[in-house]
């Protein structure tokens, strides 16, 4: 042998993987297929987790709100100074609609802010304009500007519950992620100070009290404890409290949505990486079948088992690791893509897209661990085989040369063609062989046949939903009236061919105290407990 030129067992390796390049260039896009997809949830679920906590947090959101009565500066001052208090601020919301043609409106959230309100609780990032807003200015969020057709420099008209409408001139947009995105909720987000309320003819006056519970404000039980105990302190001063309303400590109204997205995501990329696994187990078997006669060869002159098995392992780690580079370089943009996705649909600013080092772990993991392992087995038992069994070896196992019993059973099966006994003895000598062909089949149409029923179902839930949906045009009032007296009314009325009179009112269990403890956001539309009256 010349110096510096491989040896035989590399060289064999070299030749084995040029002759049976198509099953090893199968094998490696399997895996790289499949370490993509689970790479890339993983870095979108690492970067969402990450992101949504920032954005979220960064807002400073309350750890409770107590709906009260009016809140002046002395009783916000001495709500500041309780014991378990780190903060306080006063706001008001305020569900008035704003105008968007000639006869048609849609919901608007107002968030009343006192001009000096630091904005240390319930905050917000100023993306253009600036805090406070003049009289007769106003805020919007920037995931409503599309949805309401306004835009820095616009004039808005907003009409609240009980007084005239009013116009505003929008002279800032903000970026409010406590907040679910505007377009999902089909809902305009607004900013405006008391001194714009009161131009309007409306009390200039502030009736949400909003406090952050230390040491920690997101201790669930803390958070209860000081509510609670706060409410008691404020009927004592004459105080009422309606209302306490404790969003579930530390996350985003949508972040349990994105969870059971990416975890969906998750199964299915884990379902491609076990087919890929029983993928390579097959092909692996079928090449080891294929070299019985050359591991015979290679033990005649002295190889032995631990060499021959080494030989294949290295293989498979070869091409184990092509695979795992291939994945995790299309896994992690695509993991920056997912997320940016849904950073967009969660009204996020996505700012560090980094990747931590665990999903690059796990993708080596998945691409070179778990590959060696399935083919250890076959690797294993191939490299054991002796010399005069290799020279014998005639694509039937010893014991069954004769063939066994089911063998033989289907040779006395009646009127049963040649040309079908034939491949069917062929493919039962191999039981170990048909068992991964048939896991690899049944493998894939399990994955195809999951996909085609998350889509199914999805899109069933949707139409029976819109199925029991069964009317046209809902209408809210303002004011309660007599059921009978409204439906014979409607009824009247061109083009109406039936009409239900419902009541709803939100409800939550009661607590000890007699002051309700709702489990929602401060928009009030998650988390909440609405009872239906028909």
């Amino acid at each position: 042998m010349a110096r510096g030129a491989p040896s035989p067992r590399f060289r064999k390796l070299f030749r084995d993987t040029w002759l049976a390049r198509g099953r090893v260039a199968m094998m490696i896009v399997a895996i790289a297929v499949s370490l993509a997809g689970i790479g890339g949830v993983l870095s979108a679920n690492a970067i969402l987790s990450r992101e949504i906590g920032r954005n979220y947090l960064g807002t400073h959101p309350p750890s409770a709100t107590l709906e009260t009565g009016p809140i002046s500066a002395e009783l916000l001052a001495q709500v500041r100074a309780r014991p378990g208090i780190a903060d306080a601020t006063a706001r008001r919301t305020i569900v008035a609609r704003i105008q968007l043609g000639p006869d048609q409106w849609r919901p608007f959230l107002l968030s009343v802010i006192d001009p000096a309100d630091p904005l240390r609780i319930a905050g917000f990032t100023m993306e253009r304009g600036s805090w406070p807003p003049a009289p007769g200015q106003i805020l919007l969020e920037r995931s409503a500007l599309e949805l309401l057709g306004a835009d820095q420099g616009s004039s808005i008209v907003v009409e609240m519950p009980a007084g005239p409408a009013g116009t505003f001139q929008v002279t800032g947009v903000v970026h409010d992620p406590s907040l679910a995105p505007a377009w999902q909720e089909r809902t305009g987000y607004g900013y405006m100070t008391t001194v714009s309320l009161a131009a309007l003819g409306q009390p200039a006056q502030l009736d949400e009290l909003k406090i952050l519970v230390a040491p920690d404000p997101y201790d669930a039980a803390a958070v209860d404890r000081v509510s609670r105990d706060l409410a008691t302190w404020l009927h004592s001063q004459g105080q009422t409290v309606s209302q306490i309303q404790i969003p579930p400590p530390g996350q985003h109204p949508h972040s349990s949505q994105m969870n059971a997205v990416l975890l969906m995501f998750l199964a299915i990329g884990a379902l491609a990486v076990v087919l890929s696994l029983v993928l390579v187990a097959t092909i692996v078997s079928a090449m080891l079948a294929q070299q019985v006669r050359q591991i015979g060869v290679m033990k005649a002159v002295g190889a032995q088992t631990g060499q021959i098995v080494s030989l294949y392992l290295l293989l498979m780690l070869a091409i184990g690791a092509v695979a795992t580079v291939l994945g995790a370089l299309v896994g992690a943009p695509l993991g920056r893509g997912l997320s940016a996705l849904v950073g967009q649909l969660l009204n996020l600013n996505i700012v560090d897209t980094s990747i931590p080092w665990w999903v690059f772990a796990v993708q080596a993991a998945a691409g070179v661990a778990a590959p060696l392992l399935v083919a250890l087995v076959p690797i294993v038992r191939g490299s054991r085989i002796t010399v005069r069994q290799a020279i014998d070896d005639h694509g039937v196992p010893q014991d069954r040369a004769g063939g066994d019993r089911l063998e033989r059973g289907l040779g006395a099966v009646p009127g049963l063609d040649r040309a079908i006994l034939l491949p069917l003895r062929n493919t039962l000598r191999r039981r170990g062989r048909l068992v991964l062909t048939v896991t690899l089949l049944a493998a894939g149409g399990a994955m195809f046949m999951t996909g085609l029923n998350t889509a199914a179902a999805w899109n069933r839930a949707l139409d029976d939903g819109l199925a029991h949906r069964r009317y046209d045009l809902e209408l809210r009032l303002a004011a309660p009236v007599s059921a009978a007296a409204l439906t014979s009314t409607l009824r009247g009325v061109a083009g109406v061919t039936g009409v239900e009179a419902w009541e709803s009112a939100p409800t939550t269990a009661a607590g000890p105290g007699g002051v309700d403890v709702v489990r929602t956001y401060p928009d009030g539309g998650h988390g909440s407990f609405t009872l239906m009256a028909p």
